[in-house]
C-alpha cells in the first residue's frame, strides 16, 4: 500500500486559510510566464524527453511521444506566434488522462504560490491564444501569475492544427 500511494500530492497545503483568507495553489513556469495550477488538474510531471516530430506542423507542436502506451502530443508554448522566450524545457507536464492527454514544457517543477490578492488584470499578455484561455490574472511580488484553462488551451490549439496549411475559411476533408 505504501508503494501505492506515496507520490499522492499532499493537498493540505492548498487549503484556504480562516485566518488571513490566503488561497495557497500550486504554480509553474512555461515560456517565459507563470502559471497556476486549478485544483481540478490531473497532471502528471515527467522528465524533457526527445519527441517524434511531425512533418508538416507548426513549430509549437513539439511532436509526439509514448507515454503508458498511448500518443502524447506535447507542445510547446515558447515557439506560438509572437513569444520571445527561450531556454531548454527540463520537464514535460501532462494534463488529462489516457487518450485525453497532452503535455507541455515546463521550465521547472511546480511550487506553492499563496494568492493573498484578489485577482487584478495585469495588461495584455501578447498572445491572442493565452488571452483567449486566461480566466484571471494575478501579480505577487513583481510576477504575474495566470489562472489558464488548459482544457480550453488545448481545445484551441488542436483547432489550429486542424487548420495549419489550410487557406483561410476552407476545412480539411
Amino acid at each position: 500500500t505504501a508503494a501505492l500511494t506515496r507520490y499522492v500530492l499532499d493537498r493540505s497545503t492548498m487549503a484556504v486559510s480562516d485566518r488571513k483568507r490566503d488561497e495557497v495553489r500550486f504554480g509553474f513556469r512555461a515560456a517565459g510566464w507563470n502559471f497556476l495550477l486549478g485544483a481540478e488538474e490531473s497532471v502528471q510531471i515527467i522528465d524533457a524527453r526527445p519527441v517524434c516530430p511531425l512533418p508538416g506542423t507548426p513549430a509549437w507542436c513539439a511532436g509526439l511521444i509514448n507515454l503508458h502506451g498511448i500518443l502524447l502530443p506535447v507542445f510547446d508554448l515558447a515557439r506560438l506566434p509572437g513569444v520571445t522566450a527561450g531556454g531548454k524545457p527540463r520537464y514535460i507536464m501532462v494534463f488529462g488522462k489516457g487518450s485525453r492527454s497532452a503535455g507541455v514544457y515546463i521550465d521547472a517543477l511546480p511550487g506553492a504560490v499563496t494568492l493573498n490578492n484578489a485577482a487584478e488584470p495585469a495588461g495584455s499578455l501578447q498572445n491572442e491564444l493565452l488571452e483567449a484561455c486566461t480566466d484571471r490574472q494575478f501579480r505577487l511580488g513583481g510576477l504575474v501569475w495566470l489562472e489558464t484553462s488548459f482544457d480550453r488551451l488545448f481545445t484551441e490549439l488542436s483547432l489550429r492544427f486542424h487548420h495549419h496549411g489550410t487557406p483561410k475559411g476552407r476545412t480539411s476533408p
